[in-house]
């Protein structure tokens, strides 16, 4: 990640918007060479040791904003899973990483009042590789998730999305899991983040 990180901020002045992406659900490799979950790892410790990175490119723009994928597939974080002292279930880490990413996103919107901070659900089952090999089967195109993400990044009302949950499912913004409104398990969450990275 900080090759990456190094390499943006020497190439790029300015970011207007940033994209956290990247996702896995299942791998070949459970557990990094630390005995970190790969879920937890990829989706949520990389986009926020990403963002942490390159943020201030983003601070310089007054219309920047920061897009993190979630998932309908949401649970309550374990910090002994943050820190590697337990493994679940695939299926268990990838909701946890993914309402990490969630409770990071609303906790990063209050920190940086001058970037826009959305959580997306780009929906469940698209058509992607990822949902291929972890169930088999699809319910929408990729095309949908892929929309979603383009609206959000290029709408001109940045202030009306931040620090809001984007339910793709739904097709509006939502309520996301109860966690994501505790102030006290996203300090934990962000405590524990910060010593692991």
């Amino acid at each position: 990640m900080k090759k990456i990180s190094d390499e943006i901020n020497e190439k790029i002045s300015t970011i207007d918007i940033l994209i956290n992406n990247a996702g896995v659900f299942k791998s070949s490799q459970a557990l990094t060479k630390e005995g970190i979950d790969i879920r937890i790892v990829v989706n949520y410790y990389a986009p926020y040791l990403l963002t942490n990175h390159v943020i201030h490119k983003l601070r310089v723009n007054p219309e920047a904003r920061i897009i993190n994928l979630s998932s309908d597939a949401q649970s309550s974080v374990s910090l002994e899973l943050l820190q590697g002292k337990i493994k679940v279930s695939d299926q268990e880490a990838y909701a946890q990483s993914k309402l990490a990413i969630l409770m990071w996103s609303f906790y990063l919107s209050k920190q940086e009042s001058d970037i826009s901070v959305v959580a997306l659900n780009p929906g469940s089952l698209l058509n992607t590789n990822m949902v291929r090999e972890a169930y088999g089967k699809f319910w929408s195109s990729a095309d949908k998730g892929a929309d979603i993400i383009y609206d959000l990044a290029l709408t001109k009302h940045a202030k009306d999305i931040d620090g809001k949950y984007y339910d793709n499912d739904k097709g509006e913004f939502g309520p996301a899991h109860p966690d994501a409104y505790s102030d006290g398990l996203i300090n934990e969450l962000v405590n524990v983040t910060a010593s692991m990275v």
